[in-house]
């Protein structure tokens, strides 16, 4: 017979599972997990803490991508469990692997309500700025902007070292993560066209007048 026990515990992993392991204590609640539950399962040794209302099932394989990012996702829900954070800027191109470039800290691009009064796992720098659905993909289990998304926020800010952001958009285009059609459909502005074109320029794409 198919217990509850097992009923529970097949949601709990489905759902782990798809977040390379990790999982919020509000998450587990949600499955039917009580405190009380999940005590148990932490005190023997099922369960692992990785941070505050941060747990990670003992025996599932490593995650493709360093633990911190799956905890700042997981810090990152909202009351109702939904995801409030999305990788951009710099966390995106080590993400997509489309540069050497390695964050300092985790680049969370978040709506202009976003508030947490716990202290986040790690050290994350907040964008606050709207994002479209087809702007964001997941990777590993993560929620990410996309390439061309990613080089146009950067050429934007100049947060990180231009340097970079060329290696990463001749990488993009190589690997055909950015096409010809997503460069000339984009919907910019005159001045972020304008720094597209200079990259573009600067990496010896041969088509700039067709975008």
């Amino acid at each position: 017979m198919y217990s509850v026990r097992a009923q529970r515990f097949d949601r709990l992993y489905e759902l782990a599972e798809s977040q390379q392991g990790f999982f919020s204590a509000s998450q587990a609640r949600e499955l039917g997990y009580s405190r009380q539950l999940q005590a148990y399962h932490v005190g023997a040794g099922d369960w692992l803490k990785r941070g505050r209302g941060i747990l990670r099932l003992k025996h599932f394989p490593p995650a493709n991508k360093p633990d911190g990012f799956y905890m700042t996702y997981l810090w990152a829900l909202n009351r109702e469990g939904e995801p409030e954070g999305v990788f951009g800027f710099g966390s995106a191109l080590y993400i997509h692997e489309l540069s050497t470039y390695v964050p300092p800290g985790f680049d969370l691009v978040v709506p202009k309500h976003f508030r947490r009064h716990s202290k986040p796992p790690a050290t994350i720098f907040l964008h606050k700025k709207m994002l479209d659905a087809q702007d964001v993909q997941r990777i590993a289990g993560l929620p990410v902007t996309r390439p061309l998304k990613t080089i146009i926020d950067l050429l934007d800010t100049k947060v990180i070292d231009h340097d970079y952001v060329l290696d990463a958009l001749k990488s993009a285009i190589d690997r055909l993560m950015i096409t010809k059609r997503q460069l000339r459909q984009a919907q910019l502005t005159s001045a972020q066209r304008a720094r597209l074109k200079d990259a573009l320029a600067r990496i010896n794409y041969k088509s700039i007048d067709e975008i």
